[in-house]
């Protein structure tokens, strides 16, 4: 519309651009979105964030909240030390004390020998007070006394020489392994005493029982003394017992 241009521009030209302003004018109009479409593509946003939302809530349902898992951790603790535990690799044990530094423990009075049961692993200690033995009897001192029949003898673990051929250990202080000073399962087996003997599942001979020998060398010194005493007797000497 001429009228309200204003320049030196041809009528025809002028008349051009008015018609590809107003074309310019329509297109923007068709390429807005009408209230229909836009009423189809908020529908289309709710429906997809109400599926995110399901998503999530049904995500959050299936996990423990923090007072949840703090309670499952602590009904494990409680029901694990309740019972028994298993180690299924090495048991270490830090923290052990040196006797004189065991601060708040009556150490001469609580402390208790352990005894490790070959069947089951568990440890535990055992009694030694009359009223849990029955059928006691005096222990047969003179054969206890052939105890002294069986020979110590000095030795080398087989694995510490392999462990040392392993880590290439063939120079300097730590080239031989320690030699050891013990009894051999075999030879107390061989000698009747079985009751010092630990034996495997297949009833072959594994390894000694030490702590009971310590009470087998007290028979050992009593026999010993009461032929000490019964010579000083025949000398004249008197009893020193």
């Amino acid at each position: 519309m001429r009228s309200s241009r204003t320049g030196a521009i041809p009528s025809d030209l002028g008349k051009l651009i008015d018609d590809l302003n107003d074309i310019k004018k329509r297109l923007s109009i068709l390429e807005a979105p009408s209230g229909e479409a836009l009423s189809s593509t908020v529908a289309k946003l709710q429906a997809l964030v109400t599926d995110i939302q399901a998503q999530l809530d049904a995500w959050v349902a299936s996990r423990w909240t923090n007072a949840q898992i703090t309670s499952q951790i602590n009904a494990e603790i409680s029901s694990t030390l309740a019972g028994s535990v298993t180690v299924g690799g090495n048991l270490l044990v830090n923290g052990t004390f040196r006797a004189p530094d065991a601060v708040g423990f009556n150490i001469t009075g609580t402390r208790r020998t352990a005894w490790l049961e070959d069947a089951t692993g568990r440890l535990g200690y055992a009694t030694s007070t009359i009223r849990e033995k029955a059928s006691i009897r005096v222990a047969d001192e003179a054969r206890l006394a052939t105890l002294l029949d069986v020979v110590p003898k000095t030795f080398i673990y087989r694995e510490e020489i392999r462990r040392r051929t392993r880590l290439r250990i063939n120079d300097g202080i730590d080239y031989m392994p320690a030699r050891e000073l013990g009894l051999m399962a075999e030879d107390l087996d061989a000698a009747g005493f079985h009751e010092f003997v630990i034996y495997d599942d297949h009833g072959t001979p594994e390894g000694v029982e030490y702590s009971m020998l310590a009470v087998a060398l007290l028979a050992i010194g009593r026999t010993q003394r009461a032929e000490i005493d019964e010579i000083r007797a025949h000398l004249g000497l008197g009893s020193k017992a």
